[in-house]
């Protein structure tokens, strides 16, 4: 059970590394 946390955990962080990344490129053109 705590291993299925840290993954989704660990999911979600590079998940929301990407979603910075998506908005940094929108937000230079």
């Amino acid at each position: 059970m705590t291993l299925q946390i840290v993954h989704l955990s660990a999911l979600f962080e590079i998940d929301l590394s990407g979603w910075r990344n998506i908005t940094r490129v929108l937000c230079t053109f």
